[in-house]
């Protein structure tokens, strides 16, 4: 229950690491094969060891991650017009 609530704040812990200008679109798509294989793994290690426990997991952590580099993406494009 706990992991599945810190799963959710994901998305946020990117979006303030691109507010601080840490970490950029171009790098998430970058290394988007080698998060989603971690998110996996994690989901993997979270679950119980049936494989629809750990799709069911590992798929909103994806779209997650994929709604992160969307938001990404229009933070960058917004400080691009504003400089």
């Amino acid at each position: 229950l706990l992991s599945s609530g810190l799963i959710f704040e994901f998305p946020m812990l990117i979006i303030l690491l691109t507010q601080l200008r840490l970490v950029r679109a171009t790098s998430l798509i970058k290394y988007r094969t080698y998060v989603v294989l971690i998110i996996f793994i994690i989901a993997a290690i979270i679950t119980p060891p049936d494989v629809i426990s750990q799709i069911l997991l590992g798929l909103p952590m994806v779209f997650l991650y994929e709604l992160s580099i969307w938001i990404s993406k229009m933070i960058e494009k917004r400080r691009e017009e504003y400089d």
